[in-house]
């Protein structure tokens, strides 16, 4: 694709009205060539750029409280619907452990293609 790209001549400055060269001049898509190197290539004073290290994504005690609720979600729902009697206000029904296992499914999955397309771009 590179090579398609830099076959096509620059149009000027003005969306094709004219311009002649002053307009050629001022176009940044495609400068002048360096002498004595080729296109894209690297130079020995090529700066480097040092960008700050990431912050964690979660403190100790976010990580903590995130897996107490995972446990809570997990364990919990289905616990409340085989041992909690149907009448207290604690039971679950088996709708609400399916939708809650629906949701984690979906949860998974959406983790799954942020790191895929992380990843990958």
């Amino acid at each position: 694709m590179s090579a398609v790209i830099d076959d096509l001549e620059p149009s000027p400055v003005g969306g094709g009205q004219g311009g002649g060269r002053a307009a050629e001049a001022q176009n940044p898509v495609r400068p002048e060539p360096v002498e004595g190197r080729a296109h894209g290539a690297s130079t020995s004073s090529a700066r480097t750029v040092e960008l700050p290290a990431p912050a964690p994504l979660l403190t100790r005690t976010g990580w903590s409280a995130f897996l107490a609720a995972l446990i809570v979600v997990c364990a919990l729902a289905p616990l409340a619907n085989l041992l909690v009697p149907d009448g207290s206000i604690f039971h679950m029904s088996d709708y609400a452990v399916a939708l809650v296992g629906k949701i984690m499914c979906y949860a998974i999955c959406a983790l799954a293609m942020d790191l895929i397309w992380g990843y990958t771009g």
